[in-house]
């Protein structure tokens, strides 16, 4: 079976969300087999040019110690950083796809799904080969271009239906056989439990100038989009009866007040979106031996996401 690796990102004020994603992940470990060969990266960020800790009531031993208390028993190879060498998710994805595996998924710590999720997933990536992507349906979300990822249960719903979508209704869905049909767009979310190939990242990367918080999803699914269109196969399925979702109704970051924060994703995105044309470019002629140029402006989904 192939090596998956499950790469998730957390800071001080999302630990009480990333504690309730690794419930669920224990939960969908009874799920899976030895054949299943399956290992956590959960990086813990405690970044000082983020976090204030002269400010802050609590300390990073504090989150030390219930980070070490998550992981003990997981079949997890995480990781600690105090400095200020890791800027951000897209970062650890960055590193994350250096690694000797076979294929990776990718989680935010906000996201929910049931418990068999994970072996469906991963019951759907064993019969593909090349380079691919499986992604899980969602609720609806903010405008019609997403409804391509729906789950068809949730199609009637009105838009910006996802943030009053309960997660705990997520997790109690009713275990179904998964399967996956190929789509033709390449739209995602980069941390909704989607699986992507090796054989993938390394095709599109996630190039060095994206920094450490920005528009990865958005950069491989356009890489892959202008290489399938000349003709380089890159496959994107989408998997039917089941979805996941964002927490937007029970999440709080119950540490607000004791952790001095400073979010930096808008303009580490905002960055991060003066480099998509040129790093196409830069793809176009590395991968698929091509002189194309690319205009894009980057339209970011709302502020709250």
């Amino acid at each position: 079976m192939k090596r998956t690796l499950i790469c998730i990102h957390v800071m001080p004020p999302e630990f009480t969300l990333f504690e309730r994603w690794i419930a669920d992940f224990r939960q969908s470990l009874s799920f899976l087999t030895p054949l299943d060969r399956v290992t956590l990266r959960a990086s813990l960020n405690l970044n000082p040019r983020r976090i204030d800790w002269s400010q802050s009531s609590l300390s990073p031993a504090y989150f030390i110690e219930r980070f070490r208390h998550l992981m003990a028993g997981l079949p997890a190879n995480y990781e600690i950083r105090e400095d200020d060498s890791l800027a951000g998710t897209t970062q650890q994805k960055r590193e994350c796809i250096a690694l000797d595996y076979d294929q990776f998924i990718f989680a935010d710590p906000d996201i929910a799904f049931p418990p068999y999720l994970l072996k469906g997933l991963l019951g759907v990536s064993y019969k593909l080969s090349g380079r691919y992507m499986v992604a899980p349906p969602v609720p609806r979300l903010w405008d019609e271009t997403w409804d391509m990822l729906v789950h068809p249960d949730l199609l009637t719903k009105t838009l910006g239906y996802y943030l009053s979508h309960s997660p705990e209704e997520t997790r109690r869905q009713p275990p179904q056989e998964i399967f996956a049909v190929p789509i033709e767009e390449t739209k995602f979310g980069t941390g909704w439990m989607n699986l992507y190939s090796k054989e993938l990242l390394s095709f599109t990367g996630i190039p060095e100038s994206l920094g450490g918080y920005g528009a990865e999803d958005t950069f491989i699914g356009l890489a892959s989009r202008v290489a399938r269109h000349n003709g380089y196969p890159c496959a994107m399925y989408i998997l039917r009866n089941v979805y996941v979702s964002e927490d937007y109704v029970t999440r709080r970051y119950t540490l607000d007040g004791q952790v001095a924060y400073r979010d930096t994703r808008m303009e580490q995105r905002e960055a991060a979106e003066k480099h998509l044309a040129p790093e196409l470019s830069i793809f176009a002629k590395r991968s698929l031996g091509m002189d194309l140029a690319f205009t894009f402006t980057y339209d970011p989904p709302e502020a709250n996401e």
